[in-house]
């Protein structure tokens, strides 16, 4: 009798896993596109198998089968606990607003259709599509993060970065390049590096950052939107992550062909219904999904497992060298952004610490050297906020409580700091 239940189960998960599949797909209007169905081909292979085994299971002795079905119950009832546990911790720490992204989503389409949730340019690295969006999705309310207590909301410009559209309509004065702390993620558009320095400085800033970028997603921003254009300053902000995520961005087939192609480019700066279509196209697929499904496929846990090993990969590549590979990418990159602009134009080049600095006893901060060195290299005017973030009396204070950003008063030190050392130059 349990035999047959366990295969009862085993059958169900199987048709489940089938039906949802083709639940989305028909909803998002894809099901006659091959892309679409070789995306879920791991959730096709799993459920089959799952399949497989609860018909040939009969043909098992029954002790064998019902010792797999315990082992694999408690397996699963170990998996769900942690699945459970994430999902309560993720609550707790999201501060007066409890709300899943997902659910603030839904609250925010109700008042206004056009809004969709952050997905930077890293979320389309190595993905099947023929255009590479270096941008968020343009003139559009982007939903970001909640690390503060409240998720930010920024309206994106008319090529999909974190500025107003005005900013495009003056001269540049500064043009800011970065990942994420750069960008502001999870702070309002008021409370980030950009804003603060531009209300201090009375300059107008253009800001292309994205959360993720590493160097050679930043060098392809620029060229794809300010190559051959005249700019007074840029602001190249640059931390330890950046030169991680080179390591991953040279692997992309769009993205390579930056560094190793003189005339490659996207033209995406007339290309915006394109990079929107995409965006939705990835978005329906990442996001517009039954909660209850979401949990049933263990998406915290499994996020929680692939973070973990990623910080073993990340801890054993601080403990090596800075590749060969890595340094003449890096200096190629520099080269051609040399290359591309005005020769009076100035450049910057911005270290800004990671909150790993000031939590590990042991971090290798050789990265920061690193950066030092590409500048008077290259003779950019070299900036460091490692001192000021150190000689505060608790770094920590300046970071989000739980996650990895500055806080709302963490980059306003950071700006002030910044403001004054650029009216030096």
């Amino acid at each position: 009798m349990i035999d047959k239940f366990f295969r009862y189960i085993l059958f169900l998960i199987s048709t489940l896993i089938i039906i949802s599949i083709f639940y989305r797909l028909y909803t998002f209007g894809k099901f006659l596109e091959f892309s679409s169905h070789l995306y879920y081909l791991k959730y096709y292979l799993f459920s089959i198998s799952v399949f497989l085994f609860s018909y040939l299971s009969k043909y098992l002795k029954k002790k064998l089968f019902i010792s797999i079905c315990v082992i694999t119950t408690s397996i699963l009832t170990t998996l769900y606990f942690f699945e459970s546990f994430f999902s309560i911790s993720e609550i707790l720490k999201r501060g007066e607003d409890k709300r899943s992204i997902i659910k603030v989503y839904e609250d925010q389409k109700k008042i206004d259709d056009n809004v969709i949730i952050t997905l930077p340019p890293t979320s389309f690295i190595n993905k099947h599509y023929d255009l590479l969006p270096l941008s968020h999705k343009s003139n559009t309310l982007i939903i970001d993060c909640n690390e503060l207590g409240y998720y930010a909301m920024n309206q994106s410009d008319k090529n999909g970065f974190n500025n107003d559209n005005s900013v495009w309509t003056k001269d540049v004065d500064y043009l800011i390049i970065g990942d994420s702390f750069t960008y502001g993620h999870c702070v309002l558009r008021k409370n980030n590096i950009a804003s603060i320095i531009s209300e201090q400085t009375g300059k107008n800033i253009i800001n292309i950052s994205m959360p993720g970028n590493g160097l050679l997603l930043n060098y392809a921003t620029f060229r794809e939107y300010f190559s051959k254009k005249k700019i007074k300053n840029i602001i190249w902000f640059i931390n330890d992550n950046d030169f991680k995520n080179l390591n991953y961005e040279l692997n992309d087939r769009n993205l390579i062909k930056y560094l190793h192609e003189e005339n490659f480019f996207q033209d995406l700066k007339n290309k915006n219904k394109e990079i929107n279509f995409i965006i939705n196209d990835l978005f329906k697929k990442r996001f517009t999904r039954i909660k209850i499904i979401e949990f049933f496929l263990l998406k915290k846990t499994r996020f929680f497992i692939t973070y973990r090993l990623k910080l073993l990969r990340n801890a054993s590549f601080d403990k090596i060298d800075y590749s060969k590979k890595l340094q003449n990418s890096t200096d190629m990159i520099f080269k051609k952004l040399i290359k591309e602009v005005d020769s009076k134009t100035k450049i910057f080049m911005v270290y800004v610490p990671v909150k790993n600095k000031f939590l590990e006893k042991n971090y290798n901060s050789n990265f920061k050297n690193i950066s030092k060195k590409i500048a008077y290299k290259h003779n950019f005017i070299f900036i460091d906020l490692d001192n000021i973030i150190i000689n505060y009396e608790n770094p920590l204070n300046l970071f989000s409580k739980y996650f990895p950003h500055y806080s709302e008063k963490g980059y306003k030190i950071l700006s002030t700091y910044i403001s004054n050392e650029l009216k030096k130059h």
